[in-house]
């Protein structure tokens, strides 16, 4: 088991980023959508951050 922590949380943190990258280019596509600001939209970015930086912290 503590052999797998590191190459968990290097994957955690890989997915994380490749997450925020393809979420970005969409987010007027997504706001239009959704019919909010973009400024609403981005909130799940900061959000998403959140929940992880809590998570990690349980972990």
């Amino acid at each position: 088991m503590q052999r797998l922590l590191f190459p968990l949380l290097i994957l955690s943190l890989v997915v994380l980023c490749i997450e925020t990258d393809m979420s970005a280019p969409s987010f007027p596509d997504m706001s239009r959508h959704f019919n909010v600001s973009e400024g609403m939209i981005q909130y799940t970015i900061a959000i998403n951050f959140l929940g992880f930086c809590l998570a990690s912290l349980i972990s």
